[in-house]
């Protein structure tokens, strides 16, 4: 596999696509961290907070270790971060979910 100027193994190359990674523009950066500062809704502010720290190059797990109000599992953080670059800020709101039966 090449990427760039660079050349890999098959074996790194799986390692590769299996970590997560985040690229934001200055202005998704700048919108993530005022949703972090100073969103009224603490589950967002702790999503964005998350997302900027991967965008930092910190990995899902180091993050959902230690890097939230309360830990995480390292699943949740990719999650988080499908639903960003699939959905923008909108992939970060919970949805309701229908419930199996009603009394």
């Amino acid at each position: 596999m090449a990427i760039g100027c660079l050349t890999l193994s098959a074996h790194f190359a799986t390692i590769l696509s299996m970590t997560t990674c985040l690229v934001l523009s200055s202005a998704e950066r700048q919108a993530l961290i005022a949703m972090r500062d100073r969103h009224p809704t603490p589950y967002l502010r702790e999503r964005a907070g998350a997302l900027v720290k991967v965008a930092d190059g910190h990995s899902p797990t180091a993050v959902a270790r230690t890097g939230l109000t309360r830990s995480r599992h390292r699943d949740t953080i990719n999650a988080w971060v499908t639903a960003y670059q699939t959905q923008g800020i909108a992939g970060l709101v919970h949805r309701a979910r229908r419930r199996a039966f009603s009394p």
